[in-house]
């Protein structure tokens, strides 16, 4: 009986334990420029990219800084506009401004992946070193669908050496869900 319970323990240590090949930097998407955090440590707030522009008017060339991000409690993404002195002078949101998720996010995102329980399952089979991939965009058509405009949803694949696709998902960062765990086999039952 005590060999039994030290196999079943072996065994279970065993096919728990993943091993994940660290991503290499290039591979991982751009810092954040800025982002703040809610009181439960999650996302409020992420600015993406941050650029400057001239525009020619009829008083010569002004000079604006723009920014584009994600505000989390709004489910909506921005585009701020800041003249010469950095002070705000425009403010616009909408779904379509969403933006690439930042190097910040997609290492959540490689978590909430990691911990989902039909994501584990699928892993579990894998006794290859498995690398992480991800940061794509997705979103549903219908509103009725969980990843419908706003929800900042982001494709996340699994590879290992012997099959570059072994696991592909869509995580929900809006409240850190995986509505499409079998992301491939749902989009085929759909058709």
């Amino acid at each position: 009986m005590k060999l039994l319970v030290i196999f079943t323990l072996f065994v279970s240590v065993s096919i728990s334990a993943q091993e994940f090949v660290p991503s290499f930097e290039e591979d991982l998407t751009n810092p954040a420029v800025k982002f703040t955090l809610d009181k439960k440590g999650g996302f409020k707030e992420v600015v993406v990219l941050r650029w400057h522009d001239s525009v020619y008017t009829k008083n010569g060339h002004i000079n604006y800084t723009f920014e584009q991000g994600f505000d989390y409690p709004k489910k909506q993404g921005f585009i701020r506009t800041y003249d010469a002195e950095n002070k705000l002078i425009n403010e616009d949101y909408s779904y379509k401004y969403d933006g690439i998720v930042a190097r910040e996010e997609l290492l959540q995102v490689f978590e909430i992946f990691k911990s989902n329980p039909s994501v584990k399952k699928i892993l579990a089979e894998i006794k290859e070193p498995i690398t992480l991939h991800g940061g794509f965009s997705y979103a549903d058509k219908e509103e009725s669908q969980p990843c419908y405009s706003g929800n900042r949803c982001v494709h996340v694949f699994a590879s290992i050496p012997s099959n570059s696709v072994a696991a592909h998902a869509i995580v929900k960062l809006t409240d850190k869900s995986v509505p499409y765990p079998h992301f491939d086999a749902e989009m085929y039952r759909k058709k």
